[in-house]
């Protein structure tokens, strides 16, 4: 049976493959703000071979923003849901393709200051997680984006409150969307804009 892999294809298909391009934007800051940071990316995914489930590197073709760290490596893997994952894959007799719903994104952030007084976003690794769903027509589609970085949390570090902790914690910080590029809209030079960061 033919597997969701991440792999290309010549069928037109949408990927997570070298044979797709990807335009990837965040929106950073507080929900319910008016005003949110933007960083839009144009990708490609590059998959290792060898892993299950199926993982690899970010080919970065545009940072319009430059908030990407250059000469880094940012990397992502399809996951299952990561509040089921005891449950296994071993389903995938049922259907034609493996089902990874979630996709996780690791880019490594330069850090921004986010409009007002939002604060800013620290550099270091931010994770993105996207809804991943396959349709038989469309091909990879990728949805309901998170984007989520470590930031410091004050606690009480004793029943008095005289003292205090700072622990860095995963924190949502904004949301994403992610869409195919289609062929027609692609130009000639975008696979010799890389910046570097894969």
């Amino acid at each position: 049976r033919e597997r969701d892999d991440g792999g290309g294809g010549d069928d037109g298909r949408a990927t997570l493959g070298e044979g797709s391009r990807w335009a990837m934007r965040l929106l950073l800051g507080q929900e319910g703000q008016a005003q949110r940071a933007s960083a839009t990316f144009t990708v490609r995914f590059v998959q290792e071979e060898g892993y299950e489930p199926p993982q690899g590197t970010l080919r970065v073709l545009r940072d319009a923003a430059g908030l990407l760290q250059e000469g880094q490596v940012h990397r992502w893997q399809l996951i299952e849901d990561p509040n089921e994952r005891r449950a296994g894959l071993w389903i995938w007799g049922l259907f034609e393709q493996a089902l990874y719903p979630y996709l996780l994104i690791n880019l490594k952030f330069k850090g921004c200051k986010l409009p007002g007084e939002q604060g800013i976003v620290p550099p270091g690794v931010l994770q993105v997680q996207f809804k991943h769903e396959y349709g038989s027509l469309q091909g990879a589609q990728l949805s309901e984006g998170v984007v989520s970085s470590k930031v410091p949390v004050q606690y009480q570090a004793d029943l008095f409150g005289l003292s205090t902790a700072t622990v860095q914690e995963m924190t949502q910080v904004g949301v994403a969307v992610a869409s195919v590029v289609p062929p027609s809209s692609s130009s000639p030079d975008d696979d010799d804009d890389d910046d570097g960061a894969s």
